[in-house]
């Protein structure tokens, strides 16, 4: 991307939880250029909605999102 922060933001959501709160904040705003980059591929589901919702409101840096992706996989095994 060559353009500023002001203008694109680029979205790379870990989970579909992650997805659709992304995607509701996406559609919402206006004056963006919003890219969301997403796969086709089946993968876990990290965190429940609850989670999804704050970690996009809040952000990767402040949530600890290591420790909350660990336990996720500790429970499918």
């Amino acid at each position: 991307m060559n353009k500023k922060g002001q203008i694109v933001r680029v979205y790379l959501p870990p989970d579909a939880n992650t997805l659709l709160s992304v995607a509701n904040h996406c559609l919402r705003s206006r004056n963006y250029v919003n890219v969301i980059v997403a796969g086709k591929q089946p993968a876990l589901q990290y965190l429940d909605m609850e989670a999804a919702i704050k970690h996009c409101s809040v952000g990767i840096r402040h949530l600890g999102l290591g420790r909350a992706m660990t336990r996720a996989r500790n429970r499918t095994r």
